[in-house]
């Protein structure tokens, strides 16, 4: 890990997923904050200005680009990593595209999240991690 950061907002409607992602996160941020529905992500996200956000795509109610789009137009240049249980390729590589700068399966979480959330902090782009999926997809600006 890079050291660590001030704070990450988490939206996962989850409970038990929501304080395992908790758990794994507070080794890397000072802070982790857990919100429920896409109302309180935005808020939130405008309020505390977080280094990272991580959503659960189902949030996103089909307009994952507009969720992104609302995000950033509160923290430009916030970095989004989208979590779903969805392994197809083409959910992943749409995520990507309309702004997401990860992607990764929730069964994945516990060996992808550490290192996603590191490549994001650092910057980078990591797209999806998806078995079977292209490496990265192009993100549309």
């Amino acid at each position: 890990m890079t050291g660590t950061a001030s704070s990450v907002l988490v939206a996962e409607s989850h409970h038990g997923l929501a304080e395992g992602l908790r758990g794994l996160l507070e080794t890397v941020f000072d802070c982790v904050v857990i919100v429920a529905d896409e109302r309180s992500l935005t808020e939130s996200a405008g309020r505390i200005v977080p280094a990272l956000v991580i959503v659960d795509l189902p949030l996103g109610r089909g307009d994952i680009g507009g969720l992104i789009g609302r995000l950033r137009a509160r923290c430009p240049g916030l970095p989004v990593l989208i979590l779903s249980t969805h392994e197809e390729p083409s959910v992943a590589e749409s995520t990507v595209r309309f702004g997401a700068d990860g992607f990764l399966v929730k069964r994945n979480i516990a060996s992808g999240l550490l290192p996603m959330v590191d490549a994001l902090l650092r910057g980078e782009h990591p797209g999806a991690q998806v078995p079977g999926a292209p490496a990265q997809a192009e993100r549309v600006e």
